[in-house]
């Protein structure tokens, strides 16, 4: 496994492991991750993990995921991630089952514009 990261690090892929504890975050950025997905953020206190985080470990960029939502994701960035990712929330079960491709459109265009106003 770390020879595949190594490679693709020298190649200029972008890698993203995700992690949980401060630990598994230093540990991930020193062995030359790109910036660490916190996965699931949610369950470790969510927006304020985040900005909790942001003292000892600031250097290193964080996309939380696993408990963003369209409502909070500002306030994951305002607290100091590069990005988020989010699933559920983005792409709501009922509107995959039915093919609402528009309307999905719509939520990320929405979620675009609430981040870009920051």
């Amino acid at each position: 496994m770390a020879t595949v990261l190594l490679s693709l690090i020298a190649a200029g892929v972008p890698v993203i492991p995700g992690a949980l504890s401060p630990t598994e975050i230093v540990t991930a950025w020193n062995a030359g991750a790109t910036c660490v997905k916190v996965f699931p953020v949610k369950s470790v206190g969510g927006v304020n993990y985040i900005k909790s985080l942001q003292g000892p470990l600031g250097q290193i960029p964080l996309i939380p995921t696993g408990g963003v939502t369209l409502d909070n994701a500002r306030d994951f960035i305002a607290a100091g991630a590069i990005g988020v990712g989010l699933g559920g929330s983005l792409f709501p079960k009922n509107l995959l089952a039915a093919r609402d491709w528009q309307a999905i459109a719509q939520i990320t265009r929405t979620l675009m514009q609430n981040l870009t106003t920051i």
